[in-house]
């Protein structure tokens, strides 16, 4: 009876896994995270820097481009994965080809597979306020966001295709302070760990896939693999 029992544990830890995917410490994941908004700040206020002449109006305020609340950025919890996101994760997810040459000239056949391996959980990480190192950073629930924008959108009725994104910018402006939108979805790490993929997408919709390399405990941007900017 003993023997069966056990036998039964390794069973259904074994197809346990087998659902949860491959799993990566949550502490590089959040190391990660901090490095691309850290850079993504930096070249915030570089930009502010050239395009505001130092003042930046914010509701009835001004501030400077490296005041804290100028750069304050609002990341989407969610780290959600879908087949259609962008080609270079359903590449490493199906095996495609047409990307799969670019893939490998950053990880290697067995960390692919690895990658692979991780979607499940990755598909369901989301982000923690508490587990963050930045303070000029805020944790916005996606299906906050969300409710934001059908309750504005039911609002406009008509204009709702044109004035939705501007008047749920204007909401999160006044709730958090911010209206500095970024999102971050399905990093994916090598197998030693060393290099990550990763989907960022930043205010006005543009988004870049890419590639990161680890140095200690924070992460270097070593290549875009794609790019899209949204008028």
């Amino acid at each position: 009876m003993r023997v069966y029992s056990l036998c039964l544990l390794l069973f259904l830890l074994h197809n346990a896994s087998r659902c949860l995917g491959q799993q990566v410490p949550e502490k590089l994941i959040y190391q990660l995270a901090e490095s691309v908004l850290d850079e993504n700040r930096q070249e915030a206020i570089s930009f502010l820097q050239q395009q505001t002449q130092g003042r930046i109006y914010l509701g009835n305020k001004i501030y400077t481009p490296e005041d804290t609340v100028a750069a304050t950025q609002l990341l989407l919890d969610h780290c959600y994965l879908s087949n259609n996101m962008y080609p270079m994760v359903d590449s490493v997810k199906r095996g495609s080809k047409s990307n799969h040459a670019l893939l490998l000239k950053y990880f290697s056949a067995t960390d692919l597979a690895y990658m692979r391996r991780q979607l499940p959980s990755v598909a369901k990480f989301e982000f923690e306020q508490t587990k963050l190192h930045l303070p000029e950073v805020k944790v916005l629930p996606f299906d906050t966001l969300t409710a934001f924008r059908e309750r504005v959108s039911k609002q406009l009725g008509i204009l709702a295709d044109i004035l939705t994104e501007y008047r749920v910018e204007d909401t999160l402006l006044k709730r958090y302070g911010s209206r500095n939108l970024y999102g971050m979805f399905c990093p994916l790490l090598s197998r030693n760990h060393k290099r990550a993929i990763i989907r960022v997408f930043w205010p006005g919709g543009h988004e870049e896939l890419r590639v990161y390399r680890r140095e200690g405990n924070s992460w270097r941007k070593a290549a875009v693999l794609s790019r899209i900017y949204h008028d």
